[in-house]
């Protein structure tokens, strides 16, 4: 079973949303230099170790929380809000990933900070995860190949 992120605020230097990586406790808010402005603790601000994608090569898939999984795929956030926070936005906003599952393209990019191509790789994402469980279950058969396109 993944794990889900923890929302609820916690001590710590950095800031007051943490989130549980699986190994160690991350803050998603962190001072600036200034020490007055806080801004969203972005992917690249956290040790090599704690970023989604290196603990997918190195721990594997069921390691990631769903919202560390959904933001691999998202690839980046924005400038207001980390790629974890848009992930964890979007699987609350569903009721979770048999949410995101049932929601249509129209639903996915109403989201603020889902755009027609993030929409549509979640999309595509989607589909092929339900197309390889049913071929795995033997409930599908592959598609017939398609005849090759003559290009002129």
């Amino acid at each position: 079973m993944r794990r889900a992120l923890a929302s609820t605020p916690g001590p710590g230097a950095l800031g007051v949303r943490p989130y549980d990586t699986g190994m160690v406790t991350t803050h998603l808010y962190q001072n600036t230099a200034s020490g007055a402005a806080r801004r969203p603790l972005m992917i690249r601000d956290l040790p090599n170790g704690q970023r989604p994608r290196e603990r997918l090569r190195d721990a594997g898939a069921p390691a990631l929380a769903d919202a560390e999984l959904l933001a691999i795929l998202l690839r980046t956030g924005s400038a207001a809000e980390s790629v974890v926070d848009l992930a964890r936005r979007m699987l609350a906003h569903f009721g979770g990933l048999e949410g995101l599952a049932r929601a249509g393209y129209p639903d996915l990019h109403s989201l603020h900070g889902l755009g027609e191509a993030k929409a549509a790789q979640i999309q595509a994402a989607i589909e092929l995860g339900r197309l390889a469980a049913l071929r795995l279950a033997g409930l599908a058969s592959a598609p017939q190949a398609a005849p090759a396109r003559r290009i002129t």
